[in-house]
């Protein structure tokens, strides 16, 4: 979901044969799953599209994971897919299924159980969270290996523990360096289905770190599970984590990050994207600029949300007359 034809739609859409897929169909069933669906680019939307239709009349499976907060803000590419679908809400995993899924990642060790309780307890049974919780739980050396198998404590009750997920997000996000921290804080401000690319991130805080310094940053928070990288960008790993981030941001901050990341969108010469870097000018505190990266767009006004509503704006129609 995050970018199958990231860095060469052209080639994907180019040389996938959707008849190979329905060959292979007829030998067995396929299942492709994707994840984070709401993050799906135009490109890999595309081919979804097909595939879905393939779907319908073959022994193919295609399934998509959309977190239930983003199920109503879909982009509009992937309409055409959702449409075929049938929607399955997942229901949180009982205590039994919590130590089945913790066994996955520690094994079949002692105080499996106990741990396995605290998680789902925090955790109410969601999935992603649980395994956010075990992470936190090696990052803290409270799970840790020993000649090749993990150890878990006995008890959690002396241990310094977060009370909720949120807690324990927030924690890793203060332990981020200077130079994760601020690439951290600008991500947290780009809208989701609108990404930069890794040259562009760094850019956004080149004029603070060097490129030895940002490129080991997005190890360091790809290696603390804040980020994923997704082809040629890099996406939050969860909304929780970037929400975090988002809390931790001061005024100073957020009107310096707005219009680096306005300039990176206005040298791609995309209408959308000229639209979103008018408003990220707007945020960073600089209405002169929005305005004039507004009259650069060639698509006409009513095919903007963000363009009519500037136009409407006081702002905007000072600048206007």
């Amino acid at each position: 979901g995050k970018g199958i034809a990231q860095q060469r739609p052209d080639l994907l859409l180019n040389s996938w044969e959707p008849a190979a897929f329905l060959r292979a169909c007829e030998r067995a069933c396929l299942v492709i799953s994707v994840d984070d669906f709401e993050q799906c680019d135009a490109a890999s939307a595309a081919v979804l599209a097909e595939l879905a239709l393939i779907a319908e009349h073959s022994a193919l499976l295609l399934t998509l994971a959309v977190r239930t907060e983003n199920a109503h803000g879909l982009p509009r590419s992937v309409e055409p897919i959702v449409e075929r679908c049938a929607a399955l809400a997942l229901h949180p995993l009982s205590s039994n299924e919590m130590v089945e899924l913790l066994r996955s990642v520690f094994g079949d060790v002692p105080n499996l159980r106990g741990v396995a309780e605290w998680v789902q307890r925090l955790s109410r049974g969601n999935p992603g969270m649980a395994m956010d919780l075990a992470q936190h739980l090696v990052e803290r050396g409270i799970a840790h290996m020993q000649d090749g198998v993990w150890l878990l404590p006995e008890s959690l009750r002396a241990v310094d523990l977060p009370d909720s997920v949120e807690q324990a997000v927030e924690a890793r996000v203060a332990a981020l360096g200077p130079a994760a921290g601020r690439i951290a804080q600008a991500l947290a401000l780009l809208t989701p289905f609108a990404p930069l690319t890794v040259g562009e991130t760094v850019a956004l805080v080149r004029d603070r770190f060097a490129s030895g310094e940002i490129y080991a940053a997005l190890d360091e928070l790809v290696g603390a599970q804040i980020l994923v990288s997704a082809g040629d960008t890099y996406l939050f790993k969860d909304r929780a984590v970037a929400s975090s981030v988002r809390a931790r941001l001061d005024a100073d901050v957020v009107k310096a990050l707005h219009p680096r990341m306005a300039d990176a969108y206005l040298m791609r010469n995309d209408d959308e994207l000229t639209y979103l870097a008018a408003h990220h000018y707007l945020r960073g505190g600089d209405p002169a600029r929005a305005y004039a990266a507004m009259l650069q767009a060639r698509t006409p006004t009513e095919l903007s949300g963000l363009r009519s509503l500037f136009s409407r704006s006081r702002q905007g129609i000072a600048l206007h007359e």
